[in-house]
């Protein structure tokens, strides 16, 4: 994700507005598309193996899902960020199995799984969606890494005019329907230490939208 500077909020809820019988609507993310280019940054002790069963730079095809409800709030992160907690109902990938795998190894039990809005006081801001496990591979490509721990990670990038997040509240309503302007899927895995190992990020066709949802 690129280093920006925190959209400064004092009230960060995310709003949506009642349904016509007066139930509280609540936000849902929908994340769809095909990549249709990959690059790549790999780190100097990635193990071979991991680098072989994952898409190399150029790969075109992988297809990403996703369906999330906001678990609550927008509250300022630790760097100042405004966060709010995610809930997935489905993140999947298909197209390639290990990179199917890694969606599964960053969403299952995720130590981070949350949305965050940031912006640099230029024209646009940017929505992520961000999803880390740290601990033993579980999934049957991972597994002959071996025992050890690694980080998995699976974000999600869309860019908006920076005027949807202007004022001092988070308010979704303003992206409901409205296009990204652009969009980016990266997936990461790294060892324990933090050495760098497979960095892909991968862009296409995607659709990106908040539903308010009862």
């Amino acid at each position: 994700m690129r280093s920006l500077t925190p959209l400064v909020l004092l009230t960060a809820l995310a709003c949506t507005p009642d349904s016509d019988d007066g139930t509280d609507m609540v936000p849902a993310v929908v994340w769809r598309g095909t990549v249709s280019e990959t690059t790549l940054t790999t780190g100097e002790t990635a193990p071979a193996a991991l680098l072989a069963m994952l898409p190399p730079a150029g790969t075109s095809g992988q297809v990403i899902s996703l369906q999330a409800a906001l678990g609550g709030p927008f509250e300022p992160s630790a760097s100042g960020v405004p966060c709010a907690p995610l809930s997935p109902s489905v993140l999947e990938a298909t197209g390639n199995p290990a990179l199917a795998d890694l969606v599964v190894e960053s969403r299952t039990n995720a130590d981070v799984s949350r949305i965050c809005i940031v912006t640099d006081d230029g024209p646009t801001a940017l929505v992520a969606l961000i999803f880390i496990r740290n601990g033993p591979a579980t999934t049957p490509s991972f597994l002959g890494l071996g025992p050890g721990s690694y980080r998995f990670s699976t974000s999600l990038q869309a860019v908006y005019p920076a005027e949807a997040f202007a004022g001092r509240k988070v308010d979704l309503d303003k992206l409901v329907g409205l296009q990204p302007l652009s969009m980016i899927w990266a997936a990461r895995v790294d060892d324990a230490s933090g050495e760098k190992w497979y960095r892909a990020e991968q862009t296409g066709a995607f659709d990106f939208d908040f539903t308010p949802t009862p």
